[in-house]
């Protein structure tokens, strides 16, 4: 960037702010550049001497009505425009609201642009963290403008400032931020722009986000950002922000973690100087400082004692979550602002933080400061709970002796629940029936014997996950893991496998943040040196492998997929039980390969690789012989090999159809990939056969907020594409972009999909030609 737009980058910066403010802004962003502030110094000298030639401020004389609205007096500028407090006049009832003017002249087509966007963010985003559009209009000279909620408050930072809010009450004030920022996100609008001054604090503690006139939407090109590059805050942009690099959310993040650091320490990590490169620079090549050490007690007027105890609160837990908002790379820092504000809730309540690699150390400290107020009721707390501990131990060792006695019983139990793994038998479903019967006493049958019955419901919760009965094996996995946790369990083949389950459950609830949580956990828990939980921990990997191409992160899952692969050892002494684990891994790793388009044939192979494997060890009719037909399938169709890909769809089909209940997620996924190919094929009766399957069976089996919908929601879209049946080729993709939206994240290949379809699909129906001779295909979305 050169001088005279980084001079003009901060100009725009420090406009906003009022005018004893600005020449202290401008010192500090120049320190040692007296030729930047040279050109600064004549940008603000030329604005007063054109009353602002930049931007012209609409004053009344120049506006001289918004229907509607009588204008008070302006209260605020930036880069984008002026704002106005101003008052309803029409009589319906009495109202302040804010207008601003936005800064767009009919000549100026890029600004035009801008400030319509702005119009257009805010009229998508609905939340109560954020100022809401009440009208937008033009004047009678062509400005536009946009009446917006007045927020009658001050910036979050003077708010606490004049409250003297204490670390914690500060920390939930900015957790409101948060919640705002992650509905942009949702919405997928980034804001680029978040600092103090458009973060308003109402009297009744509401924070509200203001000022969206240099966003961004992530659902652009990546070419839009650059058209407002110079639009930013140099001291509260991010590094990539500052090189002028593509944005997502986690530039946002970066300010938010700014914002927060300023908020708790009175300071920044690192005072802004020389230009925007050279302070990117800076930032790339130091690492940030702790915030107990940037702590400034006279910035925020703090006495002595709270001082102390103030900066004792920032050590440890909130000094590793700000590290990870503010990391230099994008991709390390938290991946979504519910995932920051999650840390920053569990250090509210005193639990472990995602940020803080801690250990079992950690995990116990941070057990007796969520309880101390119960240990300190009794000065012999603390000797009570250790021969409390030791009573436990004794207990556990007594209760091998019982063991033995349990371990039929036990092995009854999970041999008949077994016979309900649709994977493991092609036998009848019906003993669920048994499993019913069999959870129904657990409770009192085993309540003086708790780790066998959280071992029982291990087992039964995982028989439910597979029989896609959610609300059941929550229940058992859920009060296996109480159980445990009352017995002090933290490690051991019953954990391990109850967080797997755990894990598993969260992922199909489409709760993949959860989820991801839950398989690191189980991994972390188990011990690699005994055969049994060595395998249960490799079945942990291949699930967060898979999980993470879910959660958008493709190379993560390939890399821990190619690991886990590369680390097993064929351990077990049965033949049948080492093939079908290494077929497992194989397929698992064909699987997560298969989502980079560069390496299909390399995935293809790995299937066929792992489906050898399988057929050396299981009847030709078994649903893991169906999962690689499927996937193979899939992989050929998207080498544009439809015939191929349609043969090896339909074996799977047909043996999924066999084996499982229409209630099964499988039975779902399984006719919606093939009414893809079919549809491609041109076979449109067919395929609209095979969508109208799969919605039956999605009402039955799956959850509401199933990743699975949005992917329907696609299907149903291609499949009336394909038939050039236009309204419902609408219908489908407006509902699939809504729920790929809601969902916080999307691929952009299969947005833009979408958005072509749609597109095409609008322009056939204005043309209002012949009608397209397509199938009639009764498709309609269940309510």
């Amino acid at each position: 960037m050169n001088l005279r737009a980084e001079a003009f980058a901060i100009f725009e910066a420090v406009f906003s702010h009022p005018e004893h403010e600005q020449q202290e802004l401008i010192a500090q962003r120049c320190q040692g550049r007296p030729k930047l502030l040279e050109a600064i110094q004549q940008l603000l000298a030329a604005s007063v001497r054109s009353k602002g030639f930049l931007e012209p401020p609409p004053t009344p004389q120049k506006i001289p009505n918004v229907e509607g609205y009588s204008l008070l007096h302006s209260i605020g500028e930036g880069g984008m425009g002026q704002v106005w407090l101003a008052e309803r006049n029409d009589g319906a009832y009495q109202q302040k609201v804010a207008i601003k003017f936005l800064r767009a002249h009919p000549s100026d087509l890029r600004l035009r642009e801008r400030a319509l966007l702005e119009r257009q963010f805010l009229a998508n985003l609905k939340h109560p963290g954020i100022a809401q559009i009440l009208d937008a209009g033009s004047t009678s000279d062509d400005v536009p403008f946009v009446v917006m909620e007045y927020v009658e408050g001050e910036p979050i930072d003077r708010y606490a400032e004049r409250r003297a809010l204490s670390c914690s009450a500060r920390v939930s004030l900015f957790l409101q931020v948060l919640d705002a920022v992650d509905a942009a996100h949702r919405a997928l609008i980034l804001h680029r722009d978040l600092k103090s001054a458009n973060i308003m604090v109402d009297a009744q503690g509401q924070a509200k986000l203001l000022d969206f006139g240099i966003a961004k939407s992530l659902a652009s090109d990546s070419s839009e950002h650059r058209s407002t590059a110079m639009l930013l805050t140099p001291a509260t942009a991010s590094p990539e922000q500052l090189e002028g690099k593509t944005l997502t959310i986690a530039s946002d993040l970066y300010s938010a973690g700014l914002l927060l650091y300023k908020l708790l320490t009175g300071s920044e990590p690192i005072n802004f100087q020389g230009g925007l490169l050279e302070h990117a620079r800076t930032l790339a090549r130091t690492t940030l400082p702790r915030a107990s050490e940037r702590f400034d007690s006279q910035a925020l007027s703090l006495p002595a004692p709270q001082a102390k105890a103030w900066q004792r609160a920032l050590r440890g837990d909130l000094e590793a979550i700000l590290a990870k908002a503010l990391r230099y790379e994008p991709e390390l820092r938290y991946r979504n602002a519910r995932e920051f504000a999650a840390d920053l809730q569990a250090w509210l309540e005193q639990r472990p933080v995602q940020a803080h690699a801690g250990g079992a150390w950690y995990r116990w400290r941070k057990f007796f400061a969520r309880n101390r107020p119960l240990l300190a009721a009794s000065s012999t707390g603390f000797t009570a709970l250790c021969i409390g501990l030791i009573l436990a131990w004794q207990q556990s060792q007594a209760r091998l002796v019982e063991a033995e006695r349990a371990h039929l019983a036990k092995q009854f139990l999970s041999e008949m629940i077994a016979s309900s793994d649709p994977f493991a038998t092609t036998g009848s479903l019906t003993v669920a029936q048994a499993m019913d019967r069999a959870s129904a006493d657990l409770s009192t049958r085993f309540a003086k014997q708790p780790l066998l019955q959280a071992e029982l419901r291990i087992v039964l919760g995982q028989a439910y996950l597979q029989l896609n009965e959610l609300v059941k094996a929550e229940r058992h996995l859920t009060q296996a893991h109480t159980l445990l946790r009352a017995q002090q369990q933290t490690r051991g083949q019953a954990l391990l496998q109850c967080l797997t389950g755990l894990g598993e459950l969260h992922w199909f609830k489409g709760e993949l943040t959860l989820a991801e949580a839950r398989f690191l956990e189980a991994i972390a828990v188990a011990d690699a040196k005994d055969p049994a939980q060595q395998w249960l921990q490799s079945q942990a990997r291949g699930n967060l492998a898979q999980l993470l191409v879910d959660l958008g992160r493709i190379d993560e899952g390939i890399a821990l997929a190619r690991t886990n692969l590369d680390r097993w050892q064929m351990g077990p002494n049965d033949a049948k039980q080492a093939l079908l684990r290494k077929a497992e891994l194989l397929g698992n790793l064909g699987y997560i390969v298969s989502f980079k388009p560069e390496r299909l044939p390399e995935a293809i192979t790995y299937y066929q690789q792992s489906r050898a494997h399988f057929l050396q060890a299981l009847p030709n009719d078994n649903l893991n012989i169906a999962s690689s037909l499927n996937n193979e399938g899939m992989a050929w169709l998207e080498l544009n090999d439809l015939p191929k890909a349609a043969q090896l769809l339909e074996q799977s089909l047909a043996i999924r159809r066999k084996q499982l209940d229409r209630k099964h997620w499988m039975q779902v996924t399984g006719p919606l990939n093939l009414a893809r190919v079919k549809a491609r094929l041109g076979q449109h009766q067919s395929a609209c056969d095979l969508m109208q399957e799969t919605l039956q069976n999605a009402v039955l089996a799956l959850a509401p907020k199933d990743t699975t919908w949005p992917k329907i929601a696609h299907g149903l879209a291609f499949v009336s594409y394909q038939n050039q049946d236009w309204a419902k080729a609408i219908a489908f993709s407006e509902r699939a972009i809504v729920m790929t939206r809601a969902q916080g994240g999307y691929e952009p290949r299969i947005f833009a999909e979408l958005q072509q379809w749609l597109q095409e699909a609008q322009r056939e129906m204005a043309a209002a030609a012949p009608k397209a001779a397509f199938v009639p295909c009764d498709l309609s979305w269940p309510q």
